[in-house]
């Protein structure tokens, strides 16, 4: 899955509106590294409880929770059943030794956190969780409630319910074949992302989260920009120049075939196939057949001068 950037609430315009009249709708936006994706807004998650990973230490369920494991001492307690309770609790150890190593991670901010569960970027789990009661106890195992626990490099957060869905509208290629999108401000708190086809128009709740989105667009296409400079740089690495062969003519060179005019007729002479002509005709076969069913094929991208342009999403 791809890395998530950063996400937040934006208003975007119609694809009819002008930005003299523009008609806004609000959109949830995602970046990527080389695309940015909108889907329909989600409500705000009701966050139960949040423990620091320092905090955080997964063990045999205690006597007053059977059958809930222990995630933070008299705190909190959660359901770790099969692979998936597993993998959330390797995920904790290897993050809490990742943090004691590296320092404090980053904070992310809320709805990014929330955007890159569900998109599967950050681990995540749907479990019962009971919390500590106010006496000092804990809540019942019947009592437990629905809960969606997310592993975060910094905090372990638990929210209400099930992991949210996202319903994608659409998306903003930065990046095609042969052209790189651009950004810019626009107004006081919009701005625009201009492609080959379409230039979008989008609106910031403030002129300083204005800032914030132009500066990580504009960061990501710097980085889209210098990948395909690498990358240049790397094919003109790999070509050599050709050397001459004894006769001065290019190792390259195949010698043309004669023209046979003993019986008075201008007849190609195709020289005679060599035993291994049939291995390399059907070697030829099975690539054409590998390259008709790669996966880029079947899922639509198209390559091109050795580029990569994801098919982009009409809005509805």
């Amino acid at each position: 899955m791809a890395e998530v950037l950063r996400a937040g609430v934006l208003d975007k315009s119609g694809a009819a509106s002008t930005w003299v009249s523009p008609k806004l709708a609000k959109r949830l936006f995602v970046l990527h590294p080389n695309r940015l994706d909108y889907y329909l807004p989600l409500s705000e998650p009701v966050v139960l409880a949040e423990l620091l990973l320092a905090e955080c230490a997964p063990a045999d369920a205690p006597t007053d929770a059977p059958g809930l494991c222990c995630v933070a001492p008299g705190r909190l307690w959660a359901r770790f059943d099969g692979a998936e309770g597993e993998a959330m609790k390797a995920a904790i150890s290897i993050a809490k030794d990742a943090a004691a190593s590296a320092g404090a991670a980053p904070e992310m901010p809320r709805m990014g956190l929330v955007v890159s569960a569900a998109l599967g970027s950050c681990l995540s789990l749907e479990t019962g969780c009971a919390f500590a009661l106010a006496g000092g106890g804990t809540a019942a195992r019947g009592n437990a409630v629905l809960a969606w626990l997310v592993c975060s490099p910094s905090a372990l957060i638990a929210f209400r319910g099930g992991a949210p869905e996202l319903t994608q509208r659409g998306s903003i290629p930065l990046l095609g074949p042969a052209w790189i999108a651009s950004a810019g401000p626009r107004g006081e708190r919009g701005f625009e992302v201009r492609t080959e086809r379409r230039t979008y128009f989008l609106e910031a709740p403030s002129a300083l989260l204005r800032d914030e989105w132009l500066e990580s667009v504009e960061c990501a296409l710097v980085a889209i920009a210098e990948t395909r400079r690498e990358r240049a740089l790397v094919r003109e690495r790999a070509v050599e120049p050709l050397g001459l062969g004894p006769d001065g003519l290019s190792e390259l060179a195949v010698p043309a075939p004669s023209l046979d005019r003993s019986n008075g007729l201008f007849e190609l002479a195709v020289p005679a196939r060599g035993e291994g002509a049939a291995d390399d005709e059907e070697e030829e076969e099975g690539l054409l057949k590998s390259a008709l069913s790669s996966p880029a094929k079947q899922s639509g991208t198209v390559q091109l001068l050795g580029s990569t342009q994801h098919p982009t999403h009409v809005e509805e």
